[in-house]
């Protein structure tokens, strides 16, 4: 019955799941409104812990009350604005997959990166400076290895 229950939604749910990911992912990546990534860093906390159950894309951001302008940010990456509304069954694990790490890139050059899932427990943040957006991060761990990369071209 459930299948059949399914087949009502045209939208299956890793591929709702996987469009909704991406859009956030996107949104997060090419804003540069400190706000939108904020809310977005947020909504990733709250959406990993969702259970699987029949939403849309606004209906999520709705859900979790994300500020207009971070509902636009998303829903503009979208292919199509219909695809913003379209319901799909919610899968933590396929959103997960898309939205895997979490880099910060400060002002002095410093880049940090962890699983998003773990970011907050593995860096912890204390405001310096809040008039001026001054943070220090501070972790600990055992050096495992270390890498150099190439610069984007």
């Amino acid at each position: 019955i459930r299948d059949f229950l399914r087949s009502d939604f045209l939208t299956p749910g890793e591929a709702g799941t996987r469009r909704f990911a991406i859009a956030v992912r996107d949104a997060m990546n090419q804003t540069s409104e400190s706000k939108v990534k904020e809310d977005i860093a947020a909504l990733h906390h709250f959406v990993s812990g969702m259970p699987k159950k029949v939403v849309s894309a606004k209906d999520v951001l709705n859900q979790f009350h994300v500020s207009e302008g971070t509902q636009s940010e998303i829903k503009a990456k979208f292919h199509r604005e219909a695809l913003f509304d379209e319901r799909f069954r919610f899968v933590p694990d396929e959103f997960l997959k898309h939205v895997a790490f979490k880099t910060v890139e400060l002002d002095n050059g410093g880049l940090l990166t962890a699983s998003t899932d773990r970011f907050d427990n593995v860096f912890k943040k204390d405001i310096v400076d809040q008039s001026h957006d001054i943070v220090k991060f501070s972790t600990q761990g055992k050096v495992v290895d270390q890498r150099f990369r190439k610069t984007k071209s």
